[in-house]
């Protein structure tokens, strides 16, 4: 089941982000956490194992986490799926990211409605957008 993340729900966010993420990333949970979206979701099994979770802050996308033995199965799409749903409203009308240096995950999110707006070299950034008219010509 993907839902809102709940306030109270910090300590088991935080531990799968520790054990899926580098180390080097610890320091950005706290301020992620403190300022994130509605938007922001957590897919819970039937009792209430969090197997992945997508930090948002405004419309930004900067964190998307599925526990390692839930990896390949479909639910990181749902999980992006279900953000981009809850982000894009009103006057919102497209969610931003800042992809790891991975050629197989910047495909992922092509493959999703994504597309590289900007790159720069040293380091190496890229920034990916979707516009919510993705959302009618193709499925997330």
């Amino acid at each position: 089941m993907i839902r809102p993340l709940l306030s109270n729900e910090k300590e088991i966010v935080s531990s799968l982000f520790k054990s899926t993420f580098d180390v080097s990333e610890e320091p950005y949970f706290e301020p992620v956490w403190a300022e994130h979206s509605p938007s922001s979701v957590g897919l819970f099994s039937n009792r209430g194992e969090l197997r992945g979770f997508v930090l948002v802050v405004g419309n930004e996308i900067k964190y998307i986490c599925v526990a390692k033995r839930y990896q390949c199965r479909g639910y990181g799409s749902e999980l992006l799926h279900e953000a981009i749903k809850k982000t894009l409203h009103g006057v919102i009308r497209s969610i931003y990211l800042v992809p790891v240096n991975d050629e197989k995950v910047i495909q992922w999110y092509k493959k999703r409605g994504f597309v590289i707006t900007s790159e720069r070299e040293n380091p190496k950034r890229i920034l990916m957008v979707f516009r919510d008219y993705n959302i009618r010509s193709r499925s997330v």
